[in-house]
């Protein structure tokens, strides 16, 4: 009887220790595999990674062992055994709470895949190790399992609790496991890309920046595609991986241009992309204060996008936002042609700008000037003062690639809002929902309020979970967006823990906003069963930023 419950109880820890290593994954994948990253996360959340009913097995297989006498072994194992099974149902009912609410939920990805067969190996190598340990022979000899009952069963049962309770760490130990793969299929993609490159052979044209890199893409995309067979990088394939990715499943020979848009989380990532596809042309939209916790220093952003501008060939085109001042500083030094556009005419005479933009709550209209160019007159459903930049860069762009800024100006007309970049979502029952949901930073944020205030006449709701990454100016930008938002705002939806939002709430408070007008929940699925009640037909709701379960 007790080699059969110490069978069952194995079994048991061993589904147990596998399903939560893949639930802690969808984590890990949030934090793009890194180790250091999840394992600082984990120690910063560890109420998400323990599992509380496993505690009380710890400290009743504790007790069985510390205090002998206590209970006879059969009836101890058979206490294990319905803490045990009363923890299979907790973990899925959480499981499945957590997979209506996620807001990211885990993508099986090859890698992901991988992982888990290798927590597999991990799980098992553990199993072994423990049970040879304590029982002093191999689970494979089955009359092991037929052990007397004596300390060594609580020994083991022990050893297993306490394994369940930092199965976080058989995450990083599965990733090191594959580090070797990794790496080679790594090298593999990358080569496979660029013999694909070398075959199609076409004008490469890279986007960087703090923000503004998405949209300017989309509309260079729209631009170039009236006179060329165009591919661009999708949504936020912006890493290496992703670039091979679109390389090797979607370059045709046809396609004349590639737009790539670029995304550091270190230095050198841009670099190592522009090693791949050798970019011509280059665009930098913004270096900011965004992804500040990684970077360190507003200096250390700045190297990393310039990464993009110093790998142009010595007959290349850098193109630069000089409404940015590290943007525009950046310039001067650049060795190959660099051109300018930018917000308003300035000190740097920019070689496209805007001039008397005129923002509403259905587009945004602005006359486009060049040094030697007449006012033309554009009108387009793009909301945002920051999206009329980010087309005058994309018109610039376009020109240098042949394309005319009269065409140009016409075919800004048919640009759609790009998805969840202040984009507009009407419904029937006359409520407005804009969904700024990728903007994660402070300078989108002041955009989408500026946006926001432009619907004049009607309740404007502000949901935000605020921002992440912005290390020690975190809390200091926080409590400006708090002031922004009371100076724009009827009602306000803070989401997050408490620590989190509390820079929020005094920013909002500072500007004497009624306390009653602002609703702060954990979670988003339950700030939006709260707006369900209160919403009123003609209502505007700004959804700023959505971050990710990790934070």
């Amino acid at each position: 009887m007790t080699g059969a419950l110490l069978g069952f109880l194995t079994l048991l820890w061993a589904s147990l220790t596998l399903t939560h290593f893949i639930s802690l994954l969808q984590y890990f994948q949030l934090h793009e595999y890194l180790n250091l990253r999840f394992l600082k996360w984990a120690a910063a959340k560890w109420r998400t990674v323990i599992r509380p009913i496993e505690i009380l097995i710890l400290l009743l297989m504790a007790a069985g062992w510390l205090i002998p006498g206590l209970a006879q072994v059969l009836a101890l194992l058979v206490g294990v055994a319905v803490l045990m099974v009363c923890s299979v149902v907790y973990f899925i009912v959480r499981e499945r709470k957590r997979k209506i609410t996620a807001i990211k939920p885990l993508v099986f990805t090859g890698r992901v895949k991988r992982l888990i067969g290798a927590g597999v190996a991990v799980v098992l190598l553990e199993l072994i190790f423990v049970f040879r340990l304590w029982i002093g022979a191999w689970p494979f000899d089955l009359s092991a399992w037929s052990i007397s009952p004596d300390a060594r069963i609580y020994g083991y049962l022990l050893t297993l609790a306490v394994l369940s309770q930092t199965n976080c760490l058989n995450l990083p130990a599965a990733n090191l496991l594959l580090a070797p793969y990794d790496a080679l299929m790594r090298l593999y993609y990358i080569s496979s890309a660029r013999r694909i490159l070398q075959r199609v052979n076409p004008l490469v044209i890279g986007i960087t920046g703090s923000y503004g890199k998405t949209s300017t893409k989309e509309i260079l995309a729209h631009l170039l595609s009236n006179k060329y067979e165009v591919l661009k990088t999708p949504r936020t394939y912006n890493t290496i991986l992703g670039v091979c990715k679109v390389i090797r499943e979607d370059l045709r020979p046809k396609h004349q241009v590639f737009i790539v848009e670029m995304g550091a989380y270190r230095p050198g990532e841009i670099a190592q992309i522009c090693r791949l596809v050798k970019p011509r042309i280059g665009i930098l939209t913004a270096v900011g204060p965004q992804h500040l916790e990684r970077f360190k220093t507003l200096e250390n952003v700045a190297r990393a996008k310039y990464e993009l501008i110093e790998a142009l060939p010595p007959d290349g085109t850098a193109i630069f936002n000089g409404s940015d001042a590290t943007c525009a500083s950046l310039s001067q030094k650049t060795r190959v042609k660099a051109l300018l556009y930018a917000a308003a005419p300035g000190e740097l005479q920019p070689d496209l700008c805007l001039q008397n933009l005129e923002l509403s709550d259905t587009g945004t209209s602005f006359e486009l000037v060049g040094r030697e160019q007449a006012p033309l007159p554009i009108r387009m459903k793009l909301l945002g003062r920051h999206n009329a930049t980010n087309a005058v860069g994309a018109i610039l762009a376009a020109f240098v690639c042949g394309v005319p800024l009269k065409e140009s100006a016409h075919l800004l007309a048919s640009v759609s809002p790009m998805e969840h970049r202040l984009q507009p979502i009407y419904t029937p029952n006359n409520i407005t929902y804009i969904d700024n949901a990728y903007s994660s930073n402070p300078e989108g944020a002041r955009v989408a309020l500026e946006v926001l205030a432009t619907f004049t006449g009607h309740r404007k709701i502000l949901v935000t979970p605020g921002f992440a990454e912005l290390g020690k100016i975190e809390a200091q930008e926080h409590e400006k967006l708090g002031s922004a938002a009371a100076r724009v705002c009827d009602m306000i939806f803070l989401i997050g823990a408490e620590q989190r939002i509390e820079p929020i709430r005094k920013g909002i408070a500072q500007a004497n906003f009624a306390s009653e007008r602002v609703y702060c929940y954990n979670r988003l699925s339950e700030a939006r069963l709260k707006l369900a009640e209160i919403v009123l037909p003609g209502d505007v709701i700004l959804f700023e930023n959505d971050l990710p379960d990790i934070y």
